[in-house]
């Protein structure tokens, strides 16, 4: 018995590559550390790859997707797989480059300067640290950038538009100082391809500051707008006279979705307080923001205007009543198009409402026929179109594909 016990004392083992000594009376000791140490290690693993600890904006996933699941409509099942595997606190954009995604979130955005030298471009101003990306994307094989930069002299917002891959600012919004009622969720983003260049939604970046949303009725201010920029346009940089003569429409207040299907330019906005909207825009066409609205002033409730104003301005052809929180849209997957052929179909995302709405247009008197309502349970930020591809991205959960079948 004497001979086992000093053997024990002096007998050593290897645990993960650390050599520990088994004492005598240190067997729990031991037992103890062999179930921690990949206690610790899942802890650690999960805490540095959390979205508020996500250093590498540049991280890319392959294309294989896992783990599915299905939601059923009257008519379809939507089935959703992982296309990423981190969640994203706040979504800022998804692009493809050769066989692979790279995923962003909003708060990339000084990984982004740093990566194309833009903070050796852009001197006067840098990325606000509570605002930053509005909307990443790409065209042409160009990376693209709407964010919000703080004036490094004044105590000013600004909402630029960049040509990351070419380090050009293509143009700047004017200064808003800095108060309290200034909301960049509320800078609209939008865009979609138009006549050989895009159109791009600028929105008003506040909830009731009236200064704020009068500049979409001011002809001498970007925001509220949506502009046309050429191929051309988009690899220089514009003066703002320049830029008042590529307003396509104003009277908007937060235009996160554009889309073109046809001959159609269909946009989704914030309301205020009630009045999400689904609009048709055409050139030189006044929306009517902030003089016209459905929706009401948050701190009092009462309704922006009187309806009768609504002869002077574009109405929309559908408002969601209360607000369902619209984040974007795009054209129906081909198994419902097909199936409404006749029509157009588009596909509306929401972030309040946690759903994709199927919404069913008829073309030529441009009148809404129906919206079915698929409860996702997920706060649906954004889509992203790549060929046959169909992703979107939540807050707080991955970037899914979608797919859609008939369930008849």
């Amino acid at each position: 018995m004497l001979l086992k016990s000093r053997a024990l004392s002096i007998i050593k083992s290897k645990i993960y590559g650390i050599t520990i000594p088994l004492l005598k009376g240190q067997r729990l000791k031991h037992l103890i550390l062999i179930l921690t140490v990949p206690l610790l290690v899942f802890i650690g693993f999960k805490f540095f790859n959390s979205p508020s600890n996500k250093i590498n904006s540049d991280t890319s996933f392959g294309l294989n997707a896992f783990q599915s699941k299905s939601f059923e409509t009257n008519n379809f099942r939507f089935v959703i797989s992982k296309a990423s595997w981190a969640s994203l606190h706040k979504p800022g954009g998804v692009v493809k480059t050769a066989n692979k995604y790279e995923f962003y979130e909003q708060e990339d955005l000084s990984d982004l300067f740093r990566r194309f030298g833009i903070e050796n471009t852009i001197l006067d101003a840098s990325p606000d640290p509570k605002e930053e990306m509005k909307r990443l994307f790409k065209y042409n094989d160009d990376y693209f950038v709407l964010a919000v930069l703080r004036k490094k002299t004044t105590n000013c917002r600004e909402l630029s538009f960049i040509n990351l891959s070419k380090g050009i600012e293509i143009f700047r919004g004017t200064c808003i100082p800095w108060t309290n009622e200034l909301d960049f969720n509320g800078s609209g983003g939008g865009h979609t391809e138009w006549n050989n260049g895009i159109l791009l939604g600028i929105g008003t970046p506040t909830t009731d500051y009236d200064n704020t949303s009068n500049l979409a009725q001011d002809d001498s201010s970007l925001y509220g707008k949506i502009i046309y920029l050429s191929s051309d346009d988009l690899t220089r940089s514009l003066s703002s006279e320049q830029l008042q003569e590529r307003v396509f429409a104003k009277g908007l207040r937060n235009p996160q979705g554009l889309f073109k299907l046809g001959n159609t330019i269909y946009e989704v906005e914030h309301g205020p307080k009630g009045g999400d909207e689904l609009n048709i825009i055409e050139r030189n066409a006044n929306y009517g923001w902030p003089l016209f609205s459905f929706g009401a002033k948050y701190a009092t409730g009462i309704p922006y205007t009187n309806h009768k104003s609504a002869v002077d301005f574009k109405i929309p052809i559908y408002s969601w009543l209360p607000s369902i929180g619209v984040s974007n849209l795009t054209r129906c997957p081909s198994v419902i198009a097909d199936q409404y052929k006749e029509f157009d179909c588009l596909l509306v995302s929401s972030l309040r409402a946690e759903s994709m709405f199927i919404v069913i247009i008829e073309r030529e008197l441009q009148r809404v026929i129906s919206v079915e309502q698929v409860n996702m349970g997920m706060r649906i930020r954004d889509f992203y179109r790549f060929d046959d591809d169909l992703l979107f991205s939540t807050d707080g959960f991955p970037v899914f594909k979608l797919s859609v079948e008939k369930i008849w």
